[in-house]
């Protein structure tokens, strides 16, 4: 399974994620079936929680190029990868927000729903 997300918030309120493309990393080219701590130091302002831990963090073309920008981010492992994204302001109560991400299943994976969650 691949997902792959692309998150953005909208600005009439001003919240955004911060590293909501996942442009914001230190390394260089694809790091994949990485671990959730391994992840974590490698992703500003995203932080994997998944039971699998089999994060990817990619920006080659051999998986698929990203809807925009350089990077995306793979959660694969049977449905259980799960990354938060960290906010430059908190919510506010009795606010509705909408939140966009791309999602793509790759060729050869089994594909699952996507659930978002606050």
């Amino acid at each position: 399974m691949s997902l792959l997300f692309l998150f953005a918030s909208p600005s009439l309120f001003a919240q955004a994620f911060l590293n909501g493309n996942f442009e914001n990393t230190p390394v260089v080219g694809d790091q994949i079936n990485m671990t959730n701590a391994a992840f974590n130091v490698s992703m500003a302002n995203t932080y994997a929680f998944g039971t699998y831990g089999d994060m990817d963090n990619i920006t080659s073309a051999a998986w698929g190029p990203p809807q925009s920008g350089s990077w995306y981010v793979a959660l694969t492992g049977a449905g259980t990868g799960m990354i938060t994204k960290q906010l430059n302001a908190p919510l506010v109560a009795g606010t509705s927000y909408t939140i966009t991400f791309w999602d793509r299943g790759f060729s050869g994976f089994f594909v699952y729903p996507v659930q978002l969650g606050l």
